[in-house]
């Protein structure tokens, strides 16, 4: 009779783990995904807290190619792919040119990140940047450059506005 129950759990087992890892990689990502204003998780989770009044007083609105987005200063990542030089504002470096932009993989888009230092454009510093998303709104940032608790592996950001919001 334990030789009757294991076979199909044993199976059971097998389906819900291959299950699982189809679904890590799923979600097909576009370039045009990541325009919009990302807030990292703990700073999510407090917006979501907030009345709708609340959230009025502290967000921040903005001009992008893509429409008016919001903001949060010093806690949003915010990305413009469309404007007519692309580019990122960085929490902690600001504002950085995007040099290059790179689907790699299904659900990972890579930057290269350019920051000019001076009035001359060959002096600065270049990065590049991973994005992988776990659907449209969630993503996770990979690099070498930015550091902090928002940039560890699986550090989740949330789509705060963007083109489809």
């Amino acid at each position: 009779m334990k030789t009757v129950l294991i076979f199909p759990l044993t199976m059971l087992c097998m389906v819900l783990t291959l299950s699982a890892c189809s679904k890590t990689d799923s979600y097909a990502a576009e370039i045009s995904d990541l325009n919009g204003t990302w807030q990292p998780d703990r700073s999510y989770k407090a917006v979501l807290k907030m009345s709708e009044e609340e959230r009025d007083d502290h967000l921040r609105r903005r001009e992008y190619s893509w429409g008016i987005g919001k903001m949060i200063p010093y806690t949003t990542f915010n990305i413009d792919i469309t404007a007519e030089e692309p580019f990122v504002i960085e929490p902690g470096d600001g504002h950085l040119l995007i040099k290059d932009i790179t689907q790699t993989r299904n659900n990972e888009i890579k930057f290269i990140l350019f920051q000019i230092l001076a009035k001359d454009p060959i002096v600065g510093w270049s990065t590049e940047v991973v994005f992988h998303f776990i659907d449209k709104d969630t993503l996770w940032i990979e690099t070498p450059k930015f550091t902090g608790i928002e940039y560890e592996k699986k550090a989740l950001w949330h789509r705060l506005s963007g083109p489809t919001q």
